[in-house]
């Protein structure tokens, strides 16, 4: 885990002061750098925050979404939680759901910069991704 902190420190991927978002979806992977980012935030000196995307495809969707923001909420992590109709916005657009599901993502981060909510959204891949 040193190794992890070191990475970031001297490749010089965050700066002190900054507000990370961390995409979480509540699956392993997101909720671990989540988790990790916010054990570490007085050594980075950053403030972390989770934010939380529902896409609406799946009938549990909405239990993901508790999910995260309970879990911030009994670890005091700042969470944002938004709500897309991902089938809709790709039938409108034409793009298969995977398309529309992330530029629904990215519209959620850009909107999160351009408020100054955020200064970097950091999102965790596993090699299935």
């Amino acid at each position: 885990m040193e190794n992890i902190l070191y990475q970031i420190k001297s490749q010089k991927l965050v700066k002190a002061g900054m507000v990370v978002g961390v995409a979480t979806s509540g699956g392993s992977d997101s909720m671990a750098l989540l988790h990790y980012l916010h054990s570490h935030q007085s050594e980075l000196d950053i403030e972390v925050c989770a934010i939380h995307v529902d896409h609406a495809l799946r009938e549990k969707s909405a239990d993901d979404a508790q999910f995260v923001m309970d879990w911030c909420k009994n670890n005091g992590i700042r969470a944002y939680k938004f709500r897309i109709d991902v089938a809709r916005l790709a039938e409108q657009k034409k793009m298969t759901l995977e398309e529309a599901a992330r530029e629904a993502r990215f519209g959620v981060f850009e909107t999160l910069f351009k408020k100054n909510v955020v200064d970097k959204v950091a999102i965790a891949h596993n090699m299935r991704d």
